[in-house]
């Protein structure tokens, strides 16, 4: 089919912007001729070649606004996935260091601790091991921490 001058005109400048302008400046301004002319009550032939040319173009950049949509949405998952990592990476080695810290200062203030009970001093949380931190300078014997441990499960 061959295209009139000024059918041709347009098309070849929606073409060559494609690349230039943004996409979303594309796709407005496409969607926004289309239904002008659909408000049209009898629209010229040319007008409805030019819907006809206009609609491939535009799924096209629809299509590839909404991959880049895609692209975008996983590159944000990713970062955001990535700083909940690190996150939960920083507050478990707190943790595993503050407990490791806690056990020394037990085994110096109360003796050498079984098994048992450094599992159990591992498995407190945060705000349970500031909490033994304040206290276990009172401790004088293993059962003042069974004693504490008893009194503070979660």
């Amino acid at each position: 089919m061959v295209l009139k001058d000024g059918l041709g005109v347009i098309l070849l400048w929606l073409r060559l912007n494609l690349n230039i302008m943004g996409q979303f400046s594309v796709d407005r301004r496409v969607s926004s001729f289309k239904m002008d002319l659909a408000a049209k009550q009898n629209p010229e032939p040319e007008e409805q070649e030019l819907v006809m040319q206009l609609s491939p173009l535009y799924l096209e950049q629809l299509e590839a606004s909404r991959q880049e949509g895609i692209a975008i949405g996983q590159q944000l998952g990713e970062q955001i996935g990535e700083q909940r990592g690190e996150q939960l990476g920083e507050q478990r080695g707190e943790l595993k260091g503050r407990h490791s810290i806690l056990l020394k200062l037990l085994v110096r203030q109360v003796g050498q601790l079984p098994i048992e009970l450094e599992s159990q001093v591992r498995a407190l949380s945060l705000a349970k091991s500031d909490l033994l931190v304040d206290d276990l300078m009172n401790f004088r014997q293993i059962n003042d921490l069974l004693e504490w441990l008893q009194a503070n499960r979660s």
